[in-house]
């Protein structure tokens, strides 16, 4: 009786499981932010991000500071920033 009662709840939980779909709410490439290297940056008004509590440090991949993420295309983002206070990256929304 117990095995039939588990198979019952374990039929009825996967009906009833949604299956859930993350969709990305922003994205950027970093790539219209200027230098190829900027230490400490701060993003611009219109870029929609803003740097709270640290520094954060917009790089190439192919600057030297920093083994390759990709293909050698693009920017990217270091949380950790070049003082070693990591910053937070926050996505303003109107």
């Amino acid at each position: 009786m117990k095995i039939k009662s588990t198979i019952i709840v374990a039929t009825l939980a996967s009906v009833f499981s949604v299956s859930a779909q993350a969709a990305p709410i922003f994205s950027d490439d970093f790539e219209g932010y200027g230098a190829p290297d900027v230490l400490n940056w701060i993003p611009p008004a219109a870029s929609g991000w803003e740097v709270i509590d640290g520094t954060v440090d917009l790089t190439k991949n192919d600057s030297g500071y920093f083994p390759p993420v990709s293909n050698g295309q693009g920017h990217f983002i270091d949380l950790d920033g070049s003082t070693g206070n990591s910053g937070f990256l926050l996505i303003l929304t109107t």
